[in-house]
C-alpha cells in the first residue's frame, strides 16, 4: 500500500503549542484518517509518513498549530492529493 510522506519546515506562533500532521479523506473531509505528533523541539525540518494509503485516492494533508496533540487550533497549511 503506498506512503505520503512530507517533509515541514514551520515555527511556531507560540512555542508553548504543537504540531499536528493530519490526513483527511477527500471525498468527506470532516473524516480523519489518520494523525501525527511529530516530537519537539521545532526548527529544523521533520519528517510526518502516512502509510497504508489507497491508491488513486484523494486525501487532504493539513499542518495545525495547536494547543495540545489534537487537530484543533491555527491551521497553517493544507494540501490535497
Amino acid at each position: 500500500m503506498p506512503t505520503a510522506s512530507f517533509s515541514i519546515q514551520a515555527t511556531l506562533i507560540n512555542p508553548a503549542n504543537f504540531f499536528v500532521a493530519a490526513l483527511f479523506d477527500a471525498s468527506n473531509p470532516n473524516t480523519v484518517i489518520q494523525v501525527k505528533n511529530p516530537p519537539p523541539p521545532y526548527g529544523s525540518a521533520f519528517q510526518v509518513q502516512f502509510p497504508n494509503l489507497i491508491a488513486k485516492k484523494a486525501y487532504i494533508f493539513e499542518l495545525w498549530e495547536s494547543p495540545n496533540t489534537t487537530v484543533s487550533g491555527i491551521k497553517i497549511n493544507s494540501y490535497s492529493f
